[in-house]
């Protein structure tokens, strides 16, 4: 099953659309440890920092040439629907590409890199962590295949970004 480019930035569209601004704890590409904020501070000075408002001066800038236009988007309940229901149909074709890419291992670990980069695989990481559980069990095999630099690069990020240990070296 073919993606075209004009399928994924609608999906790419849509899903930003639908999703609300959350940070999720997606593995792509973040630091394990995401979930507090390491100070240098003493603890007694860091603990009340936050209590501590103090108020940041604000520039005054030229009013953007753009305006408003981007930032709120008028739809009615009936174009919300359509969008939600094309999201979902999305999400369905980008699982079965994700399932049944088996035959060729790189297209899937870039499918994968793919989708972390654009910042939709919170959708699919039960057949992410799927596919690389076997995809790692077959990592020798690979790796024998003697790809470019940047295919390697990329393996070892995908990887090395959901927990997966891969020596750097052979």
């Amino acid at each position: 099953m073919a993606l075209t480019a004009a399928a994924v930035h609608s999906y790419v569209f849509m899903t930003r659309i639908s999703r609300p601004m959350v940070s999720r704890g997606n593995a792509c590409f973040a630091s394990t440890n995401t979930s507090s904020v390491q100070s240098t501070q003493p603890p007694s000075i860091a603990a009340t920092h936050h209590l501590n408002h103090t108020a940041r001066p604000l520039e005054n800038f030229s009013p953007d040439i753009w305006g408003d236009r981007f930032a709120a988007l008028p739809f009615t309940n009936s174009e919300l629907e359509w969008y939600s229901r094309k999201v979902e149909d999305l999400k369905v074709m980008v699982k079965d590409m994700l399932m049944n890419s088996v035959d060729d291992p790189i297209e899937n670990i870039l499918l994968i890199n793919s989708a972390c980069r654009l910042g939709v695989s919170y959708h699919f990481e039960t057949e992410i962590e799927e596919q690389l559980s076997h995809l790692y069990i077959a990592l020798d095999q690979l790796m024998d295949y003697g790809y470019d630099l940047h295919v390697v690069a990329v393996i070892f990020q995908v990887f090395r970004s959901y927990g997966y240990k891969i020596p750097c070296g052979t």
